[in-house]
């Protein structure tokens, strides 16, 4: 057998394959030929970095506009009223 076996401390990558359209495909190119690398660095490199904070950072935008949301509904010190006070007052 060639190469080395694995140790349990030894993970390997996930590998997963995408399609890009031809427009995109241009646009990553262009980018990664004026830094010098090829379009699978610039994919692991910096896309897939800054779309995973890009996801962080609208996921925190979203829990902070619901929980502001929440503070303000206008009904939240609502007590509807007892069913037996109705009826004393009919």
């Amino acid at each position: 057998m060639t190469g080395y076996s694995r140790t349990n401390k030894q993970i390997a990558a996930e590998k997963f394959m995408q399609s890009l359209s031809t427009q995109t495909k241009k646009e990553l190119d262009e980018i990664a030929h004026e830094r010098g690398i090829s379009i699978q660095e610039l994919i692991r490199a910096v896309v897939v970095p800054e779309w995973l904070r890009y996801l962080r950072n609208i996921d925190i935008k979203i829990e902070a506009t619901v929980i502001a949301m929440r503070r303000k509904l206008p009904f939240e010190n609502f007590q509807p009223p007892s069913p037996v006070a109705a009826a004393e007052q009919h």
